[in-house]
């Protein structure tokens, strides 16, 4: 007697996963009175699995600028990457200062040039101008912006996020004031 068991290999339609949310992570970022903050979670899994809490979300582009990134960490590793590239490239070329609505510009085309086969991940761009006045802009994965917002959430718990921030911010907070307010959001 031979016993046979077979099982699907493949997952249903309901089943698959969404590779932005494959291992996980969440970034919020909030715009106060002449100062900006940006935080993450630095949760790494898989699924549910929790493989490392060190996980890496913000990218340090200069003195006053910062990119939050979320999604398949391979895409987002490469993301940073390439986007630290393009800021050196820029810094080298134009002798200047890089704005955040340069940088935003420069991550929107580079994403968007990748639309065919885009990078599972989610962007967005913090930081103060030359004027001191915060600039803050997310992107989907093809690179389309959201324009200037007041805040921003990305990742796996964006949607609880935005409801925190909505019912949290005020206008014109204070450095601490926007501190607390962003802490207790994403922890």
């Amino acid at each position: 007697v031979f016993l046979v068991l077979l099982t699907a290999l493949s997952l249903s339609t309901s089943q698959q996963q969404n590779p932005l949310e494959v291992n996980g992570g969440s970034c919020i970022a909030m715009k106060g009175k002449n100062c900006i903050v940006i935080a993450s979670d630095k949760r790494f899994g898989q699924q549910n699995t929790l493989i490392s809490s060190n996980a890496k979300r913000v990218l340090k582009l200069n003195s006053r600028l910062l990119c939050g990134c979320t999604g398949l960490t391979s895409d987002v590793q490469t993301v940073m990457q390439d986007l630290s590239h393009a800021v050196k490239k820029f810094k080298m070329s134009q002798k200047s200062h890089l704005e955040p609505s340069i940088a935003a510009s420069i991550l929107s085309s580079f994403l968007y040039s990748k639309r065919g086969s885009p990078y599972f991940c989610e962007t967005l761009i913090a930081g103060l101008d030359s004027s001191n006045k915060p600039f803050l802009k997310s992107h989907d994965v093809l690179g389309a912006g959201e324009g200037d917002q007041n805040f921003a959430a990305i990742g796996t718990s964006a949607s609880t996020l935005y409801g925190l921030c909505e019912a949290l911010y005020k206008p014109e907070m204070s450095p601490d004031e926007l501190a607390d307010v962003v802490s207790k959001c994403i922890f």
